[in-house]
């Protein structure tokens, strides 16, 4: 009965550091379990306390490149209802488990008026890295997901403290291992991040936990799930393959002569493996191709940033990684100290726990890249060990009354991790990003037509560019000259010394956003710009020498066909473009498309005495173009007109020699897209449109 209530109650401990069984607590076997719960609950609080940050870090903005990629990875299977992720650089079991979550977000999703279609989840964004959406279209649902994590996590944590009372039969080390679990820095963070790493952690503690049980009282049901959860721990991440020992050694440390025993350690980690990841054995020659990248890739190339010589340098990086935000410099000694102990004191046991992290140890630091995340699922084997080590230490302490020194011990094997990931806490709550200022500006802006170009480098919410007044433009190809004559009033573009805005000296900055300075893989709190066009003779001065340097494209207008009324007149707007648009071939008119443009009229049609009479349409309110003729000038105000209706227009130029020229240079006021603003499919972006006046038309 004593050994059943202590399994159910290893989450005391922390609150009885100096007990040695369960006698120091309440008789009452109903005030037992109410400890229990509040002891417990406490531990669980304080973890999610600190991890919760995590769940809206950085949102709708993906910081983490493999997040982001396994995010849109798994809403694509779900979006195509395809189960073969075609895709084995990681294992599939973490993309089946995440699937269903992926579903039950959509669902709350539309609950919450947000979202109507699987379809509108976006996962692909040109401007992203490899094509992959880093901001998220539904933040909602990437929350849902991190949430997940978090509750693998936990269960993570409850399993270390148990794994802890399974190796001293005590709670007090069970309540030391899960609270440093709770409060590694490293865990936490990674507890609320979309990856494969928390659900291989989960599989590998499972594992130890079983084997454990099965080497205290051997069952043929605890080993066969021992030996399956080995191969959903494989299943979820490559390098968890050490831990496939813990089947066979359990087996061998429970004196089994039968051959059933070693034969069902090796099969049923297979059938685990391939449960998870069912779909390598149907595109096996691309499974192959894959896992041997990765072999490739860790232990051959290396990675850029993130890399070592193996052997004595990869297991210094990884073992200060352990002293500081993993665990601390207290743990990791109480940890190795553990180890130690256990070895001198239970052989058998020792075999079957520290396996795994000695043989995972050895396998990594022999790779030559080194990420940090890929050893978490060391920590809840140390935890547990330092657990072990601090108990063992408290009996010797607690007999020469050194209850003092016990104290100190245990607080500052707990304080160092815990002013990691309080300090972690503080910074993703407190992280900003200058996109999100530039999109509070842009989502006041209260006149549609003040035109706001957006660098799609930006990678800004996509609901964003669905304003009216917001369009898309890549930086590196596009002029900020082009983007004035298409109408816009405003750029919002990245100030990185290797991806410029062009022309930007002749703009004015009207807001200016401090961020990173230097061109990113992954764009995080960017330095951005917004800018203004000027409206000066120095600014459309260098707009015209643009245009002159590319080569413009004048209008050409020829004669209407008088002789025939009833057929439409023949123009030609652009002769330059080969091939016109179906809007332009079936239009009776001509458009100016920019802002600064040409009007050129057919030889003889302007009169020396008389000039020439248009007419002139425009579908936008308040607009205004100029003509110029050498010094003559006309400003025409579209405020009497409605918008989309004609009327006419008599130019009159008068120059010294009595010749006026046919040529005209235009500036015109406002120039957008009918697509955006007045329902239409035409993409076009439109400023004015003028045709000769024939006064046969009805007017």
């Amino acid at each position: 009965m004593l050994e059943t209530t202590k399994t159910l109650t290893w989450a005391t401990g922390i609150f009885y550091p100096f007990s040695a069984n369960l006698r120091h607590m309440s008789e009452s076997s109903h005030t037992e379990k109410k400890i229990i719960l509040i002891s417990f609950a406490l531990i669980l609080a304080f973890a999610t306390w600190i991890r919760w940050p995590g769940l809206n870090y950085g949102m709708p903005y993906f910081y983490l490149e493999d997040e982001a990629h396994h995010f849109n990875r798994v809403v694509d299977m779900v979006k195509k209802g395809e189960f073969n992720p075609h895709y084995f650089h990681k294992p599939s079991l973490h993309f089946y488990l995440r699937m269903p979550v992926v579903v039950a977000s959509f669902f709350w999703t539309v609950r919450e008026g947000n979202i109507r279609s699987i379809q509108q989840i976006r996962t692909h964004d040109p401007y992203g890295l490899a094509r992959y959406a880093f901001t998220a279209s539904h933040p909602g649902i990437v929350k849902w997901n991190r949430a997940f994590s978090l509750v693998l996590g936990l269960i993570t944590l409850t399993l270390t403290g148990y794994l802890a009372f399974l190796i001293s039969g005590r709670i007090y080390s069970a309540g030391i291992a899960s609270l440093l679990m709770a409060v590694s820095a490293d865990i936490a963070r990674y507890d609320t991040i979309i990856g494969v790493d928390v659900v291989m952690t989960l599989f590998v503690v499972l594992t130890a936990v079983l084997a454990l049980r099965t080497l205290r009282n051997f069952t043929w049901s605890t080993f066969c799930w021992c030996a399956f959860s080995a191969g959903l721990a494989v299943s979820s991440k490559y390098n968890a393959a050490p831990v496939l020992i813990l089947p066979l050694l359990t087996a061998l440390m429970c004196n089994r002569r039968d051959a059933l025993s070693y034969v069902l350690a090796l099969l049923i980690p297979a059938i685990g493996f391939f449960a998870g990841t069912p779909y390598a054995l149907v595109e096996f020659p691309l499974f192959l191709d894959q896992f041997a990248y990765e072999i490739w890739h860790y232990g051959v190339a290396g990675h850029v940033g993130h890399q070592a010589t193996p052997g004595i340098e990869q297991a210094l990086f990884y073992i200060r990684w352990l002293a500081s935000s993993a665990l601390g410099i207290a743990a990791l000694i109480l940890a190795l100290s553990g180890s130690v102990l256990l070895v001198l004191t239970n052989k058998k046991l020792a075999a079957v726990l520290i396996s795994y992290p000695f043989l995972f140890f050895l396998l990594m630091i022999s790779q030559k890249a080194n990420f940090t995340r890929n050893m978490l699922s060391l920590i809840p084997f140390l935890a547990a060990l330092a657990g072990y080590a601090l108990y063992t230490l408290s009996l010797r302490l607690l007999k020469t009354r050194q209850t003092w020194t016990l104290i100190f011990l245990a607080g500052i094997t707990i304080l160092q991790p815990l002013w990691k990931s309080v300090e972690q806490r503080y910074k993703l709550v407190h992280t900003s990003d200058s996109r999100n200022a530039l999109v509070e500006i842009i989502r006041k802006e209260n006149n549609p037509f003040s035109e706001i170009a957006v660098a799609g480098q930006l990678q800004l919410p996509p609901d964003v560019y669905k304003l009216p007044h917001v369009s898309v433009f890549n930086q590196k190809l596009i002029n900020s000259f082009d983007l004035y004559l298409s109408g816009f009033d405003r750029v919002a573009a990245l100030d990185w010394s290797d991806l410029p805005l062009m022309n930007s000296e002749f703009l004015r900055v009207e807001r200016d956003f401090p961020g990173a300075e230097a061109k990113q893989r992954i764009l995080r709190n960017p330095h951005i710009k917004l800018y203004r066009f000027g409206n000066n003779d120095q600014f459309i001065t260098a707009v015209e020498n643009y245009l002159s340097g590319k080569g413009a494209y004048p209008a050409v207008l020829l004669y209407p066909n008088r002789t025939d009324p009833s057929k439409r007149e023949q123009h030609i707007c652009r002769p330059e473009l080969k091939r016109a648009e179906p809007a332009e071939l079936s239009e009776s008119w001509c458009w100016f498309e920019r802002r600064v443009d040409k009007l050129v009229l057919w030889p003889g049609s302007i009169k020396k005495k008389g000039g020439v009479t248009l007419e002139l349409m425009s579908p936008w309110p308040n607009q205004q173009i100029t003509f110029k003729s050498g010094e003559w000038t006309k400003q025409i105000d579209f405020k009497a007109q409605k918008p989309g209706e004609w009327f006419l227009v008599k130019l009159a130029p008068e120059p010294e020699d009595g010749n006026p020229s046919p040529e005209f240079r235009i500036y015109i006021k406002e120039v957008h897209s009918p697509a955006k603003f007045l329902k239409s499919t035409d993409s076009r972006r439109l400023g004015v449109a003028v045709r000769y006046y024939n006064n046969t038309r009805p007017h």
